[in-house]
This record gives structure tokens, C-alpha cells and sequence, in this order.
């Protein structure tokens, strides 16, 4: 009578954890909703293009940002670590996950064409809330430039980051290495001129480099996105 009670009351346990489980997944679903998230799943999501640099993609799903990049506001650069208190910016080229092994025929130095179509954004891994670039295309498909970004300098102009950042030291690079990459900022032009502006860290700066995302190339109102 006794281990058919502990048995039951093991299975009560059970069903309870499961039943608050459900209802704190429902909750996060209707917020998801409530915010018009688009969730993917990071498996799903091919690179844009085949680059010697295998950064280990991330595991489980992630939420699309409501951002707008223009294509002509975001480079591979060439740059002086560590990027403040000057950033200089020389050599823009499409960013290194993107067709980079296709500079001439895709930018050249007037820009981009049609097959770099549509524009940048940012998905945010529901795992570790890290940020990560992709292009969204004209059809609303997705492909992978950095599954994973670290930012270094800012300023009200632009925004300096490592595109997929390796172990310490990889390359040479600083801040862990990785692929510098710039994004210009709507208060000044868009283009692949070189460029050099006063910078800080992002934290001296006192924004995120997801707030500084959302300020500059939100498509929605930021309402219901968490920037901590």
C-alpha cells in the first residue's frame, strides 16, 4: 500500500512538472506571438557562402530581429586594433561570410549588384542570447554570414564588430580574433568609403550593441524586444 502511494505521488510529481513546464512554454509561444517573432531554427539556416573559416554553428532556435541593413552599410574591413579611441576603416569590402571570395564580380568599388540582394540582420540565439549576422533576402529566406558576432568599438556613426571570433588569439586577431567587421550607421552615408571616427568600448558608450542595432535600423516598434 505504501510503494503504491510513493508510486503515485511520484507520478503526481511527474505530471505536476510537466503541466508548469507546458504552461511556462505556452507563455513564452504567446509572447513570442504577442511580439510577431519570427523563430527559426539555426540547423535550418545554410551559410551564404563557403569560406575556410568553420565557426561551430550554435544548437537550437533562435528570434529574427526586426532590423533593415542596407547592403552598403556593413563591411569586411581592414582596421587598427583596437578600434578606439580612433576607428580607421580602409579596404570595405562585402562582409567575409558573404560572397567575399566574390568582391570583383559582387561590389567592386561601386557597390553592390543584384545578387547580393535585399539586406542585413541580426538573429538573437534563444541559448545564450548572443547575436549573430545573417541576409535576409527578398523572398524572406534566410542565409548565415556569422553565426556568431562580438562587438568591439562604437560610436554614434558606426559600430565595429568580430564575425565569427575564435579562440583567443586565433589569427593574431584581437579580441579573440575573427573577421572585422563594420557597420555604418544611418547618420552618415552609406557607401564603401574608407572612413575614421572617434570611437569608446560599448560600455563606456553605455549601449549594447543590440540597442545600438535597434536605434539606427529598427523596422518595428522595439516594444516588446529585452535588451539586457
Amino acid at each position: 500500500m505504501l510503494s503504491i502511494y510513493v508510486c503515485n505521488y511520484i507520478l503526481n510529481c511527474i505530471y505536476i512538472s510537466n503541466f508548469s513546464f507546458s504552461l511556462q512554454s505556452t507563455a513564452l509561444r504567446k509572447q513570442r506571438k504577442k511580439a510577431n517573432a519570427k523563430i527559426i531554427n539555426i540547423a535550418d539556416v545554410p551559410k551564404c557562402s563557403d569560406t575556410f573559416w568553420e565557426h561551430p554553428p550554435p544548437s537550437g532556435d533562435a528570434e529574427v530581429l526586426p532590423l533593415n541593413i542596407a547592403i552598403d552599410r556593413a563591411f569586411d574591413v581592414q582596421w587598427n586594433p583596437p578600434g578606439y579611441p580612433v576607428l580607421r576603416a580602409s579596404w570595405l569590402q562585402t562582409p567575409f561570410g558573404d560572397d567575399w571570395g566574390d568582391y570583383d564580380e559582387a561590389w567592386g568599388r561601386d557597390g553592390p549588384v543584384d545578387h547580393l540582394e535585399s539586406h542585413y540582420n541580426f538573429v538573437r540565439h534563444h541559448k545564450d542570447g548572443k547575436l549573430g549576422m545573417v541576409r535576409e533576402k527578398d523572398d524572406g529566406s534566410l542565409c548565415s554570414v556569422f553565426h556568431e558576432v562580438a562587438f568591439i568599438s562604437v560610436s554614434d556613426d558606426v559600430l565595429m564588430m568580430n564575425g565569427d571570433p575564435g579562440p583567443e588569439g586565433a589569427y593574431g586577431g584581437y579580441a579573440g580574433g575573427g573577421f572585422g567587421t563594420l557597420i555604418k550607421g544611418v547618420s552618415i552615408p552609406a557607401g564603401s568609403e574608407d572612413g575614421s571616427w572617434n570611437t569608446t568600448t560599448l560600455e563606456e558608450y553605455g549601449e549594447s550593441g543590440l540597442q545600438w542595432l535597434l536605434k539606427n535600423f529598427a523596422i518595428d516598434e522595439i516594444t516588446t524586444i529585452a535588451i539586457e
